[in-house]
């Protein structure tokens, strides 16, 4: 599974839906 940090032009939609989840998954531990 490509990081946010090997992210290429061709993985941006999955980028974009990795970075989503880790905000909800830090929204979860927060709340």
């Amino acid at each position: 599974m490509p990081s946010v940090r090997s992210c290429l032009p061709a993985f941006c939609a999955y980028c974009i839906v990795d970075i989503y989840y880790s905000i909800l998954s830090n929204l979860h531990i927060l709340y």
